[in-house]
């Protein structure tokens, strides 16, 4: 008989413990959604527009590949900064 009444209470904290967890992500997502879209989407955007000729006047950037990395390294002023 003991052991029954323990699986039911398992299964009752099982539940719980689950409804606990469901409640604790949506608590968590909008903290996670403001990181999303304040620091990761940015990263993402800059790290995509280093790869083109970006320039605000225009309206289609162009896609350069490693130019812009290359003229970096060669950059004097560059490497004094650093």
């Amino acid at each position: 008989m003991e052991i029954k009444l323990e699986k039911k209470s398992l299964s009752a904290f099982n539940r719980m413990s689950r409804k606990m967890s469901i409640q604790g992500f949506f608590l968590y997502l909008p903290s996670i959604l403001i990181i999303l879209s304040v620091v990761i989407y940015p990263m993402i955007y800059a790290f995509q527009t280093s790869f083109t000729n970006f320039r605000p006047t225009i309206a289609v950037p162009r896609f350069v590949g490693l130019t812009n990395y290359r003229m970096i390294i060669a950059d004097i002023a560059f490497w004094r900064s650093i």
